[in-house]
């Protein structure tokens, strides 16, 4: 966990102007800017006694194992089955976001955890 290897995403009304790109599989807008001089000063800042990677967490699933082909990939509606392009959206709250589509390419779990951390400053 280092500066130079996080990726950093900002969401502000303010900053609705500079969203000039528009991702192709969920259609959000969005933008990108230069950060340097953040990371140069993160990089420089001071260690923090007992900031730590937790510990390890017994309900992550240990069971990996890959659904069968075809399962949940198809899409209501006439003419049969058809191939899902965009992920079916299992949990909107306040605080999560939870995005479910089946790799049919390539038959491998992959997972995406976006974390935000606030503070005071």
């Amino acid at each position: 966990l280092t500066p130079q290897a996080a990726v950093v995403k900002l969401t502000a009304r303010e900053l609705a102007p500079l969203a000039t790109r528009v991702e192709p599989v969920y259609s959000a807008s969005y933008g990108e800017m230069p950060i340097g001089r953040e990371v140069a000063a993160w990089s420089a800042a001071p260690r923090l006694d007992g900031l730590a990677v937790p510990p390890p967490n017994r309900f992550i699933p240990t069971d990996l194992s890959i659904k069968a082909r075809g399962a949940s990939t198809a899409q209501g509606g006439g003419g049969g089955a058809a191939r899902r392009v965009k992920p079916a959206l299992l949990l909107n709250t306040d605080s999560v976001r939870l995005h479910f589509l089946q790799d049919e390419r390539f038959g491998r779990p992959k997972a995406f955890a976006f974390v935000s951390l606030r503070t005071p400053q």
